[in-house]
Formats: C-alpha cells, structure tokens, sequence
C-alpha cells in the first residue's frame, strides 16, 4: 500500500521521532527515507539536535523551504516487497509503545542480573579480556570485568521494563531468553574490547626474576605474562535473535553520540514485541506450507498408486491378448488341416503313419501275392491254363 502525504507532514514526523522509527511505519528502509527527504528539499535533524532534545532542551529545528521547481509537494512513498507489517505486528508495536516508559517504572533489583553478575565475577576471563560464556541460567552477555557494572544497570532496567509488560525469562540454548506472547527470544548483551599488547608490570617482572634464580629461565613451568590486554572502549550493543522479515523488528541496538543504550530501552521492547508477532506470523505461514506440502505429497503418491494399477491392468490386458492370439492362431492351423483332407496334407499324413499301421498294411501285401502265387501253382498242376 502506497503513503501519500505533504512535506510538511513528512517534516513533522522526522523532527518529531527519528528517522529510523518513522522509516519502519512506512515499510521502508531509514536510508530510503532519507532518499525521499532528499528528494523533496526537506531538512534532516542531526545527532546535535537529538541530544539536545533528549536532554531536556528545545532545540531549534531547521526550517522547511520554499518547494523548489520541478520538484512536487505531495510524497508518495512505495513499500519495499514483504517490508510492510502485517496488521498483527503493526498491533503489537502499536500495544508496545502504550505501555509506560522504563523510565517512570520504580527499579527492582532482579535475583536473575544478581545471579548473572555473579556468575561474571567468578568467570575467568578470555583471550580477549572478556568475560562469558555463563551458561543457560545467566544472561548471555560479554564484558569487561572493569565495566560489569553498566550491564548490571542495563538488564536490570531490561528485566524491570520486560517484567512490567508481561514478558517473562526462561532457560535457552546460550542464556536466558525474553518470552513474549508464547513466544521465547534469545539475545546478547555485548560490550566492545579492543586488543593492546601487554606491558609488564613490575610485579610480573619480580615473580620472573625470582623464578629464574630458583629454577633458571628454562625450567618448564616458569610464569609467562601475557601477550594481549582487553581494553574496553565503553560501547555496548544488543543483538536480538528470533528472525522476523517485517518492518519493526529491529534486531541489533547500539550507543550512539547521542543516545546510551540505556536511554532505548522502550525501543528495544517494541522490538522483541514486533519480533514475538512476526514470528507467530511466520510460524503460521511455516504449518501451512508443511499442511499444503503433506496434500502435495498424498496426492503425488496416490497418483502414483493409480500410475501402478494402471500398469498392472495393461499388463494383464497385454497378456490376456497373447494367449488370444495365440488361440486364434491355433484356430486357423487347425481350419487348414480340415480343409487339406485328402489332398496332399493326407497323403502326408498317411506317409507319417504308425510302426503298427505299417506292418498290417504289409502283411496284406504279401498274403495278397501268395495267393496270387498259390493260384498259378494250381492252375498249372490241373493243367488248366
């Protein structure tokens, strides 16, 4: 669905909210908006103005100019594919931000920052100076043991804002997750360090010196300080997991010039609430198509069964007209012997006959020719000729 409207309205609302919260309400990138800002001649608030503004202060805004030439007055704004939010993520968004800001919430200490803090302290750090890994039952974080503090404040207004909306805690696969509306989010709570090379101390220096003097540098277990140090640079983020392809689920959360991460807390919760949505959404979309592909897969193998029977029954035809063939064959054979009587397939016959036949017909012959000869001899001593 298009989004018509004037350049005064689209000023209005950049110098009201930022631009990356206006740009999700139309289903478009907050580059793309700034585009459309562009486009139109229209001032854009810079990180001066926003922390004046978050301070406390009024601000003085730029002033819209005159329309230049060639340029219209009305913006249409065209969402990307697949970007606008579907009612049920735009109602939850909508129901996320009616709730009361973080910062009017009166803050509890939750037992779950306790325990992750804990949890912390008693880590080892890594190669990289950072403290995680604190398992299912901890927050997923990664930190500095110099900054533990700051994520200690952070998740406990996370835990007081989550809690005063309805959402709960549970066990994941790297650390607790937020579950919304059924629905349970992993995420990640991340500082940055960056890697110095070691100096070492004079402390480390000494423990070498008395090693080597008791045991020599080459002695196998000798101390070794180490290469790197982990230096936090004081920036923290949120990752959020739980894929959603619609506007308003912004997954990743950072410090800016002007804005703490503390100070997002709010927007932060909107997001887990349209992500909780989205998913929901895509879970629907995920049993349906496995619905459809099931019916897809029955119908395929039910004409496949059919295909065989199909087979089957030309087989069984294909049979059954061989051995008529073959019958009718037989017929004619058998029709052309008839109609041969007599003739030469007789006579054929008649050659062809059996060792018994044979003999009798013999037998006659030869009782025929005494005869004959019996017959002479009497004539001939009667003297009759």
């Amino acid at each position: 669905m298009r989004h018509v409207l004037t350049r005064q309205q689209l000023y209005e609302m950049i110098w009201s909210r930022a631009v990356s919260k206006v740009a999700p309400e139309f289903g478009i990138s907050d580059v793309a908006l700034r585009k459309q800002c562009i486009k139109h001649a229209i001032p854009l608030p810079d990180t001066r103005y926003w922390g004046q503004l978050h301070a406390g202060k009024e601000p003085k805004r730029k002033p819209l100019p005159p329309l230049p030439a060639n340029i219209s007055g009305t913006v249409v704004i065209v969402p990307r594919a697949g970007g606008a939010a579907p009612d049920a993520v735009r109602s939850a968004i909508e129901k996320a931000r009616a709730q009361t800001p973080v910062q009017n919430i009166p803050p509890v200490k939750s037992a779950l920052v306790a325990k992750t803090i804990a949890a912390a302290r008693a880590k080892k750090p890594d190669d990289w100076g950072a403290l995680t890994g604190l398992g299912p039952a901890c927050f997923n974080v990664r930190a500095h043991p110099d900054t533990l503090e700051r994520v200690e404040t952070f998740l406990t207004l996370l835990v007081n804002g989550a809690k005063a909306r309805g959402y709960r805690f549970a066990e994941g696969r790297e650390g607790l997750a937020m579950v919304v509306d059924g629905e349970a989010i992993g995420f990640a709570v991340t500082q940055t360090i960056r890697r110095s090379r070691h100096e070492t101390t004079p402390e480390e220096r000494r423990a070498l010196e008395r090693w080597d003097a008791r045991h020599g540098w080459h002695a196998p277990g000798r101390p070794t300080p180490p290469w790197w140090d982990g230096v936090p640079t004081g920036e923290m983020r949120i990752e959020i997991g739980g894929w959603s392809r619609f506007a308003g689920a912004v997954h990743r959360f950072a410090d800016t010039r002007a804005r703490k991460l503390e100070a997002r807390i709010d927007d932060i919760l909107v997001s887990f609430a349209a992500i909780a949505a989205g998913m929901k959404i895509e879970a629907a979309e995920a049993a349906e198509r496995a619905r459809l592909a099931a019916i897809a897969r029955a119908e395929r193998a039910r004409l496949a069964h059919l295909a065989e029977l199909e087979k089957q029954r030309v087989a069984w035809l294909e049979d059954k007209l061989a051995g008529q063939a073959g019958a009718e064959a037989l017929r004619r054979l058998v029709t052309r012997l008839a109609d041969g009587e007599g003739g030469t397939g007789v006579a054929r016959h008649a050659r062809l006959g059996t060792g018994a036949t044979g003999r009798g017909r013999g037998a006659a012959h030869a009782g025929g020719d005494r005869g004959r000869s019996g017959g002479h001899a009497g004539l001939h001593g009667t003297g009759v000729i």
